[in-house]
């Protein structure tokens, strides 16, 4: 499944997204999409009082083998780690899709590591 959300850096330095784990599903990868294909991407840099869109059709989070546990209209959990070690989390609202499974996170920020922004 895919999953979208927003990050925000509100730090004076950059952060960079290493990785992302989705509760449940037994493995999740950063991916792009450019000109109709995807590929696995190893960081996103995000500049400070920068926003980073994972969005359809660009950056986003693919989850891999996920549960049957995972319904329209249930939840699940987002967490995102940076390579300084900092990790946020946020609540994922599952939707299905023609095809598959999308999930989308509340708004990220990083920023100290003060967590996320509601």
């Amino acid at each position: 499944g895919a999953v979208y959300f927003t990050i925000s850096n509100n730090a004076d330095k950059a952060a960079s997204v290493v990785s992302a784990y989705v509760e449940g599903a037994a493995n999740a990868e950063i991916h792009e999409t450019k000109g109709g294909s995807m590929a696995a991407v190893k960081t996103v840099d995000v500049a400070p009082g920068a926003t980073v869109e994972f969005a359809p059709g660009g950056l986003h989070v693919m989850a891999f083998e996920l549960p049957a546990s995972f319904q329209d209209g249930g939840t699940t959990e987002l967490t995102v780690s940076f390579a300084d070690g900092d990790k946020i989390s946020a609540p994922l609202a599952i939707t299905t899709v023609a095809g598959g499974t999308a999930t989308e996170a509340a708004a990220m920020d990083h920023a100290h590591h003060e967590g996320m922004q509601h």
